[in-house]
């Protein structure tokens, strides 16, 4: 933190709440880009498919759908770590939202003072504010989740979890049996 700190405080205000929201977005990208890579090893997807699947699955979708394979056929000591880690991801997906959708500027405080506006049936203006100190936690924040998933034992655990989904059941009905729901509760196909 007392890197990024130094860094931000060189800049004069408005360029230092630019930097710091370039700096999330950025960080966020490549957070993004992690839990990508995580479906991509736990659906065993190739290169293009996985950028499709990227480019067309908001990143809130793509946590679910790792934190589901997870719970599903993940190993036992590796579920506590990586449900964290996904929950995180979705906060920090949920935040994100904020950052890049929400008009900013310079606030006193020397971070960045967010302006959102809710108006689906009534309306409320609220400012969000983040210190520099905060601003940077936030940063960090998307540093640790991204190094956390991208780590030897979280790719490990994805492998292993990849394994297991392949020796599970192919079919709806077989899943359904496998949870001791009778195969009537399947989708219909029309």
């Amino acid at each position: 933190m007392l890197k990024g700190t130094v860094l931000f405080r060189q800049l004069s205000q408005p360029m230092r709440c630019w930097a710091i929201v370039g700096c999330y977005i950025g960080h966020f990208a490549l957070l993004e880009l992690a839990v990508s890579s995580a479906l991509r090893m736990l659906l065993d997807l190739d290169s293009l498919a996985t950028a499709i699947f990227a480019r067309n699955m908001g990143m809130i979708e793509k946590v679910q759908a790792v934190r589901t394979l997870v719970n599903i056929a993940a190993p036992t000591n590796a579920k506590a770590t990586l449900n964290d880690l996904l929950k995180r991801a979705k906060s920090a997906a949920e935040e994100r939202n904020i950052v890049a959708h929400v008009p900013f500027g310079e606030s006193e405080t020397g971070g960045v003072q967010f302006h959102a506006v809710d108006a689906k049936g009534t309306f409320r203006a609220t400012v969000l504010e983040w210190s520099l100190e905060a601003s940077i936690d936030k940063i960090d924040e998307l540093r640790e989740i991204k190094i956390g998933l991208n780590s030897e034992r979280s790719k490990a655990a994805f492998d292993d979890t990849r394994r297991v989904k392949k020796g599970s059941p192919r079919t709806m009905e077989e899943w359904l049996r496998e949870l001791g729901l009778p195969p009537s509760a399947a989708p219909s196909a029309e």
